[in-house]
């Protein structure tokens, strides 16, 4: 396509020339090419993610090309020099933000920091305000890029990979369509149909041009078999993108809302139209833009009471911070009388989603009500309303209309995400085998169906789903983390080590990396090797409570009980920085930390901990071991014995528990049961039981 837009310059070089100069028309700029993005002000910047402690840095070099550091910056020098990567984009006119891309092999990632114009100052970009930042690796998909630039073919089932070339800005196909018939013709001197005019379109046409990017909605979705950015001029937007507004919207809005804004005004319901107030190609701005007020409400409205004058614009579309992008105000396109008036605080309830352009005699049919189960899924995965009632309302529609529809790998996929929220993993699985079934090259849902199946010890089926997953996107880091985790389950050792390699050339200092390597170390017996990738890998993701459990198991077992008491404050802040976890993650978080406390003499706490656990019936072990080491240090052998009877019988293989047993009976008179317990203890680890007595 873009080899063919070099011909309209030839044709058309005014428009070329002011499109290239517009905000639309600079939303990509690659470093490296003839026009590369300008050079911003400040030449070194950094934010702390202030939920983990970790501080991204960037450098600006000679050239004027941003340097990305990651979080480890901010750590010892202990873990290795931070990891650096070069932007290879900006992408954002700069009007607003600048924020900036960087490219391995076919993938593309976000980099954590961005220019604010407004603030004249570095700060997180979007998508790394949030408790599971992504570090350098927030993937870039096509509903990101599709606003930004004419990016080359997605690759389907990946998360964001592109097929050469590289993706390039905003061109002439985006409002013009596929001109290469045209300019062919042009060049042979033969007749043919011009490329799409937006102006001589049909109202709707029109709009669809415009609001492909400018119609954020409170949810977007690719429908079914298509993915964003498949829409071409002339077409119609929602045979491809599906988009759904909340009933109370309120007053706030988004970067993109311009066409929804406009919707919810009577404006937006007359002939008022994009291109009478923005001219893409027109670099001017309108001496009057009150113009195409006044060709409906007439010359009366030159002279308004309001203190704007004749300036429609100042009076009745005010201008204020975007709701999801930080230091970012922009015009409000929802037109009213007095809009300082409503204020800017988000309703209460915001009621229920509906699709725009929706045929009201479509909207029971399974396929609309499909859809509509897919939005409400979206909704709640995102967060932008009451999460309980959009993933009830998901389950509600989606159930039923998948009996209809059983080919809507969406569907299915949408399907297993809210059954997970619900804590179903038979669901789940059931789910994500349709899903599977269907699509299993998609890199996202072979990911998830090697997780369940993983989860429940189908390690052959697992295996099969991610070499699935991997078939699409051969360098996915979390696919070779999990085949590398599911071939030490099944003693392939070597295989898990070259696909653990392979994942830690890809993401060094990846947390996700540093634990599956103290997984490696500890099935290959190596538990001090696995404590200290354990611990790395907490200080290198302070919310990942994997990691953090995993660090307190094997400092237990190594009988380092500072450690582990350690690990467990840590996986029980993180819990609290990254919101709600599941209850029963909760309960085994408070026996660890109840069990660490014993160990290290804290018998009070410890023991209200742990009796708050075991009296609700709940069979935690590390409770149970918990009130046992209370039992020992009270000189209370035999009432310790009755807990580590409950203790082994729940974890038969936790090798602390073992060695505190082979303590309590030795204290009780039985040196022979003692040796048993003690060679248990060994067997799981321990290293020597003896000097553990507490």
């Amino acid at each position: 396509m873009r080899a063919v837009e070099a011909e309209c310059d030839a044709c058309h070089p005014d428009e070329s020339t002011a499109w290239r100069a517009s905000q639309m028309g600079r939303s990509l700029l690659a470093y490296g090419s003839a026009h590369p993005p300008p050079r911003v002000e400040a030449s070194t910047g950094e934010f702390l993610h202030t939920r983990t402690g970790l501080r991204y840095g960037v450098r600006v070099d000679a050239t004027g090309r941003p340097i990305f550091l990651d979080g480890t910056s901010s750590l010892a020098a202990a873990d290795g020099p931070p990891v650096e990567r070069p932007a290879d984009y900006l992408i954002g006119s700069g009007a607003h933000t600048r924020s900036y891309l960087w490219v391995a092999g076919d993938a593309v990632f976000e980099a954590p920091l961005t220019w604010y114009t407004s603030r004249h100052a570095w700060g997180p970009s979007p998508g790394y305000d949030v408790p599971d930042q992504p570090g350098l690796y927030r993937e870039v998909g096509p509903d990101c890029l599709l606003c930004h630039a004419d990016p080359a073919p997605f690759r389907p089932g990946s998360l964001n990979r592109y097929d050469r070339p590289a993706p390039g800005p905003l061109g002439c196909t985006r409002c013009h369509g596929d001109s290469r018939a045209h300019v062919k013709a042009r060049q042979d001197n033969r007749k043919t149909d011009d490329p799409v005019n937006p102006p001589k379109l049909s109202p709707d046409r029109r709009g669809d041009v415009c609001d492909q990017c400018h119609l954020q909605g409170a949810v977007r979705i690719a429908r079914d078999g298509r993915v964003f950015g498949e829409f071409l001029p002339g077409e119609v937007l929602s045979d491809s993108v599906a988009v759904f507004f909340r009933e109370n919207a309120g007053q706030t809005f988004g970067i993109a809302s311009h066409g929804e804004r406009l919707r919810r005004s009577r404006c937006g319901h007359g002939t008022l139209t994009c291109t009478q107030c923005h001219a893409p190609h027109d670099l001017h701005a309108p001496k009057d833009r009150s113009a195409p007020c006044r060709q409906c409400h007439g010359e009366r409205h030159r002279a308004c009471s309001g203190g704007g004058g004749p300036d429609c614009v100042g009076c009745h579309m005010h201008r204020a911070q975007t709701a999801d992008i930080p230091h970012v105000a922009m015009t409000d396109h929802n037109i009213r009388v007095h809009p300082e008036a409503e204020g800017l605080l988000p309703p209460k309830s915001m009621g229920e989603l509906f699709r725009v352009g929706l045929d009201p005699a479509a909207a029971g049919t399974p396929e609309e009500r499909l859809l509509l189960g897919r939005a409400y899924a979206e909704a709640a995965r995102v967060g932008n309303g009451d999460v309980a009632h959009d993933r009830d309302r998901a389950l509600e529609l989606l159930v039923p209309a998948l009996a209809v529809h059983p080919e809507s790998v969406e569907g299915w996929s949408d399907l297993a995400s809210m059954r997970q929220l619900l804590g179903d993993r038979p669901g789940v699985r059931e789910a994500l085998q349709h899903a599977f079934s269907l699509r299993p090259g998609d890199v996202r849902i072979a990911r998830s169906t090697a997780s369940a199946r993983f989860g429940d010890g189908d390690y052959p089926g697992a295996l099969a789903a991610a070499d699935g997953g991997l078939q699409t996107e051969p360098e996915s880091v979390p696919l070779l983390l999990l085949r590398a985790n599911i071939l030490a389950a099944l003693g392939r050792r070597d295989e898990a080590a070259t696909a653990l390699g392979t994942a830690s050339r890809l993401r060094p200092g990846d947390a996700e990396v540093l634990l599956a390597q103290g997984v490696r170390a500890e099935l290959s017996r190596d538990l001090p090797a696995a404590e200290r990738a354990y611990t790395t890998a907490t200080r290198h993701g302070p919310l990942n409570v994997p990691a953090w459990l995993s660090r307190f198991r094997t400092s237990a077992t190594l009988g380092h009980w500072r450690a582990a008491q350690e690990a467990a404050d840590g996986a029980l802040a993180a819990v609290h920085n990254r919101g709600p976890v599941p209850d029963g993650l909760n309960v085994r978080l408070t026996a660890a930390h109840a069990l660490a406390q014993a160990q290290l003499g804290q018998l009070g706490p410890a023991a209200t901990e742990a009796v708050g656990l075991l009296t609700l019936g709940l069979k935690e072990p590390w409770a149970a071991h918990a009130m046992a080491v209370v039992s020992l240090k009270a000189g209370k052998p035999d009432a310790a014995l009755q807990f580590l009877d409950q203790a082994v019988s729940w974890a038969p293989e936790d090798g602390p528990t073992w060695a505190t047993l082979a303590l309590a009976l030795r204290k009780t008179g039985k040196p022979d049961l003692a040796d048993r317990a003690r060679l248990q203890a060994r067997r799981f680890g321990v290293p020597d039981p003896d000097p553990r007595h507490p």
